[in-house]
């Protein structure tokens, strides 16, 4: 169970009378959000470059996974292109990270 210590959200001090509203909406963000510039980045490149990217290594993969069992030497290749269709999972990995 999670103690109540432990949630971000526990030592914001947004009662105390020493902090400006500026000062608790920045602590708020920063808690909270992350790396706005960092999501927005992975964001991008998850939308306009990784969906594109793995569905023409998926394409590619199935080809040369394929052919892999007869040529054992195209393993490297396979698994460069297993990494190209896992893009889009690693992107949005780092949009929550970002978020985190």
């Amino acid at each position: 169970m999670v103690q109540a210590e432990n949630l971000p959200w526990a030592n914001l001090e947004i009662f105390s009378m020493k902090k400006t509203p500026q000062h608790i909406l920045d602590r708020i963000v920063t808690d909270f959000m992350g790396n706005p510039i960092q999501v927005i980045l992975w964001l991008i490149i998850l939308i306009f470059l990784s969906f594109w990217l793995a569905g023409i290594c998926a394409f590619c993969y199935i080809i040369v996974y394929f052919f892999e069992a007869c040529l054992p030497a195209l393993k490297d290749i396979s698994d460069l292109l297993l990494q190209g269709v896992q893009l889009p999972n690693i992107c949005a990995k780092k949009v929550i990270e970002g978020l985190a």
